[in-house]
């Protein structure tokens, strides 16, 4: 229970439909317990989610860290009617602000909603929870990764996906490559944490260019060399 309300961790399971009383959570419980420390010890002021399903991720950041503004996007169009009760229940329209019907690739919808949200304050958290996928999970950290505070974090959300046979592009070649981009690119990316669900990336001190920065270019030859080999990467 956080502020009255009962957050159900279900991952990989039949669920229900959310209340403002009753939140599914689509997260085994270490996953929602490991999540609630980190955004605890993170305590950021501004985030950005991608990927908020039915909007319970987002009502947990916002009784935990109660950041100053808190943005979620999500590729359905149906707004969340659980979500929606308890942002006007509890007064958070100007702190608690989701979208819908926006692709996680979509450069020019993302850079408006950062725009009309953050205006040019970088942000202290993004968090990619959308379609776990790797072209796209690689194309929305190369459109966010820029707008993220230096020493600020991207946090990328159920990364093995290569337990599932019918992933054939699995998220693990993405983490692979940001690994390499930290010893690479430590001005662009500073350090990287990774455990059995969650990749925690920290920015850099670099300066970064939105619409230019791109992870693939972290990287020099060797390095993308060992990815095409070992996970079929593009090489550019």
């Amino acid at each position: 229970m956080l502020g009255g309300i009962e957050f159900v961790c279900r991952a990989l399971k039949p669920g229900f439909r959310s209340t403002p009383e009753r939140m599914l959570l689509v997260k085994s419980r270490w996953q929602a317990e490991w999540y609630e420390q980190f955004l605890r010890d993170l305590r950021p002021e501004s985030v950005l989610e991608i990927g908020t399903f039915d909007g319970a991720s987002l009502a947990m950041c916002a009784e935990i860290a109660q950041p100053r503004r808190l943005v979620g996007v999500d590729l359905r169009t149906e707004p969340s009617s659980a979500l929606a009760t308890y942002i006007e229940q509890r007064g958070l329209e100007d702190r608690v602000r989701p979208y819908y019907g926006v692709d996680q690739t979509d450069a020019v919808r993302l850079n408006e909603i950062l725009a009309g949200e953050f205006r040019d304050e970088p942000v202290d958290l993004v968090v990619d929870d959308a379609s776990h996928a790797l072209d796209a999970s690689r194309e929305t950290f190369d459109i966010l990764f820029p707008r993220v505070r230096p020493g600020g974090v991207y946090l990328v959300e159920d990364w093995p996906t290569h337990r599932f046979p019918q992933v054939t592009r699995p998220l693990a070649s993405f983490v692979f490559e940001l690994m390499l981009a930290c010893s690479d690119s430590p001005d662009a990316i500073d350090a990287i944490k990774v455990n059995r669900n969650y990749v925690v990336v920290r920015r850099g001190p670099g300066a970064l260019e939105s619409g230019e920065f791109a992870l693939s270019k972290c990287n020099g030859p060797r390095e993308r060399a060992l990815l095409a080999k070992e996970f079929q990467a593009p090489m550019t």
